[in-house]
């Protein structure tokens, strides 16, 4: 027998919780290494926070590493991505917090990105510096990229504090 997915639903009809069951029903690791996640929604509907789970229901990480994934609101729209809780196996950094910009047409525009440890302090994320600043054009491409953060005798990169790669 095959696997599914179950899918629990709030009264209102949102998704709850999502799991992966074998052919006997029974909870595994789906394809991005966790079992289950459990969302929560706003009372406008919209998901802020997703938690991922493994099959015995203790502590799993999502594809991009972190257990859980926060969003955050202002007039409808995402104004901030918290994913906190990350693998200490992979990374060094336990939360990443990216604030995007949108243009008047709901394009992405700009994000700005820091690392955080437990206690909200600034930490190197992937590379090297503890912020990213990100500009794209009208089609999505990158134009400009901003590392903060960077100290070249503790991460060896090839930068200077806020330094700018146009690419």
């Amino acid at each position: 027998r095959q696997g599914r997915i179950r899918f629990d639903a709030l009264q209102e009809g949102w998704v709850a919780e999502e799991t992966f069951l074998n052919g006997a029903g029974e909870p595994v690791v789906g394809p991005d290494g966790w079992s289950t996640v459990r969302y929560s929604y706003d009372d406008a509907g919209q998901r802020v926070e997703e938690v991922f789970f493994d099959a015995k229901g203790g502590k799993s990480w999502a594809a991009g590493g972190h257990h859980r994934a926060r969003l955050e609101y202002a007039n409808g729209d995402a104004k901030r991505l918290i994913n906190e809780d990350h693998d200490p196996a992979r990374f060094s950094f336990y939360r990443f917090i990216s604030e995007p910009t949108m243009d008047d047409e709901g394009r992405l525009r700009k994000t700005v990105t820091r690392y955080e440890d437990k206690d909200g302090r600034p930490v190197p994320g992937p590379h090297g510096g503890t912020g990213l600043v990100t500009e794209l054009d009208e089609d999505a491409r990158i134009t400009l990229m901003i590392h903060t953060g960077c100290n070249i005798e503790q991460t060896g990169a090839r930068m200077t504090d806020r330094e700018a790669l146009a690419l």
